[in-house]
């Protein structure tokens, strides 16, 4: 894949019909002022959106600038942070697409579990490296808000072919609703954590009741492949959650850690202005002997 990163055609029509034209289109909005839905971008990014880790099933006032409701915070989410998590993701996919083709070559359906789904942005990375492929995707989150959007975003890509038309999409509140007995031992599996580890949700015994999910799913599947995906900020909040999480599922923290990485991407399709973005990222591959 060409450096810097860039999304396919399709993607760049989904993202400005699903996300870009809702925003614009809003009376709120307010090009010349730098307002969008009534809001100024750094008070979207600091007290709305609290860097991604707010209550995603709650609105929002200001005495300001007025009421945002729950569908409102997820759609500004989607136009300020989702393109740096969806390259995160592709960038992470793209250095392991070997492994991803062999999830897929593998006989039996792949799932993706996607904890702290958001508006599926790891399901449409995944689709844009890997166009057409058919997968089952299950996205974890709290808020229902988001379900609603991924779920839309999901139909969508479904529509342009970028995830094939018998692939299927369901969403949970926690993974401790994801019933591992269910999951057909021919599945072959590729769990994404992804930019939710620094959650203010994450406790210790809710990391332990994560790795006894992934644990479950690996060890239902003798001879099939599983695969964790790990992306995040380089907070060190999230690091030390991702360890702990590493720990409960019987690894070393210390044998292996995230792996720093720089892209640019562009913003626009085709545009010459690129985004500089660091990260981290980690996939290894768990499989029962």
């Amino acid at each position: 894949m060409p450096s810097p990163f860039e999304w396919s055609a399709e993607m760049d029509f989904l993202y400005w019909n699903s996300v870009v034209r809702d925003v614009l289109d809003d009376p709120r909005t307010i090009d010349s002022e730098n307002l969008k839905l009534g809001y100024p971008f750094e008070t979207i990014r600091e007290e709305v959106l609290a860097k991604g880790l707010t209550d995603f099933s709650q609105g929002h006032y200001d005495l300001e600038y007025g009421h945002l409701t729950p569908e409102d915070k997820v759609l500004l989410y989607c136009f300020v942070n989702l393109r740096l998590h969806f390259f995160a993701a592709l960038a992470t996919f793209e250095a392991h697409r070997a492994l991803l083709e062999d999830l897929f070559a593998s006989a039996g359906r792949l799932l993706l579990l996607d904890v702290g789904c958001g508006p599926g942005t790891a399901s449409l990375a995944l689709a844009d490296l890997l166009p057409g492929r058919s997968f089952d995707y299950l996205g974890i989150d709290l808020a229902p808000p988001m379900h609603l959007k991924a779920l839309a975003m999901w139909e969508a890509a479904r529509a342009t072919g970028l995830i094939g038309k018998d692939s299927t999409a369901t969403f949970r509140t926690t993974w401790a609703e994801v019933a591992v007995d269910q999951v057909p031992a021919a599945s072959s599996v590729l769990v994404v954590v992804s930019y939710c580890c620094a959650s203010h949700t994450l406790t210790w015994k809710s990391l332990q009741s994560l790795a006894h999910t992934v644990r479950g799913l690996r060890e239902s599947r003798t001879g099939k492949p599983l695969v964790l995906a790990y992306m995040n900020s380089t907070s060190p909040l999230a690091h030390r959650n991702y360890e702990v999480f590493k720990h409960a599922l019987g690894l070393d923290p210390a044998a292996d850690s995230p792996t720093r990485l720089t892209i640019e991407y562009r913003n626009r399709r085709g545009k010459a202005v690129t985004v500089s973005q660091e990260f981290v990222h980690e996939v290894l591959r768990l499989q029962r002997s």
